[in-house]
């Protein structure tokens, strides 16, 4: 028996139509495997946080299968880290400010304006 949507098709040999609809509409609950392939270090990593969080890395999996399904679509997000490039030019800039004449502390904007010849 074939259940069919704009989102998927179900095929399944259901004994009743309640069976039916429970597997294919609200989905079996039975655990299954998922077998992936991914870099050690990374799922090893994975494993780690998950442990510190005290969360199976399976429940977190599940939970991003679920938000895929969800949202039909995914994020993703690296944290930035600059270049060493980027680096050193923040270190010349900030040495040349360190070496930049030091600009006099102001008491209220009319002083600001003021020292800004604005008013």
């Amino acid at each position: 028996m074939f259940i069919v949507s704009n989102d998927y098709v179900c095929s399944y040999s259901a004994k009743t139509v309640k069976e039916l609809i429970r597997h294919c509409l609200f989905f079996d609950k039975r655990p299954s495997k998922f077998t992936i392939k991914t870099n050690k270090i990374l799922r090893d990593q994975a494993k780690a946080i998950a442990e510190k969080l005290g969360i199976p890395l399976t429940t977190i999996i599940n939970a991003y299968l679920g938000e895929f399904i969800r949202e039909r679509s995914f994020n993703l997000s690296l944290e930035p880290e600059p270049t060493k490039k980027k680096l050193r030019l923040w270190e010349s800039i900030s040495a040349q400010m360190d070496k930049a004449k030091k600009e006099p502390k102001f008491k209220d904007a009319d002083s600001l304006l003021a020292h800004l010849k604005i008013g």
